[in-house]
C-alpha cells in the first residue's frame, strides 16, 4: 500500500496535517488561489524533505472566516 493510500485511510478528524491538494479541495478553491494565500503568508505550510504539508488548524481558520 502506498503512503498516499495510507494517508487517506486516517479519519479526517484525527489528522494533524493535510497535503496542499487536500486543503484546496476541502476549502473549495483553486490551486493557484491556495499558493497565492501561502505566498501572502495567510496559510501556513511546512516542508518535510520535498513534501509540503498544511496543519489542519489552517483549514479550521479558513472555515472560521479568518483567511481573507
Amino acid at each position: 500500500m502506498s503512503a498516499e493510500a495510507i494517508e487517506y485511510t486516517i479519519p479526517f478528524k484525527n489528522r494533524v496535517t493535510l497535503r496542499p491538494k487536500e486543503f484546496w479541495e476541502a476549502a473549495g478553491f483553486s490551486r493557484s488561489k491556495f499558493w497565492k494565500l501561502v505566498s501572502e503568508g495567510k496559510i501556513k505550510t511546512f516542508k518535510n524533505g520535498n513534501m509540503t504539508f498544511v496543519p489542519v488548524n489552517e483549514l479550521e481558520r479558513f472555515a472560521a472566516g479568518e483567511l481573507h
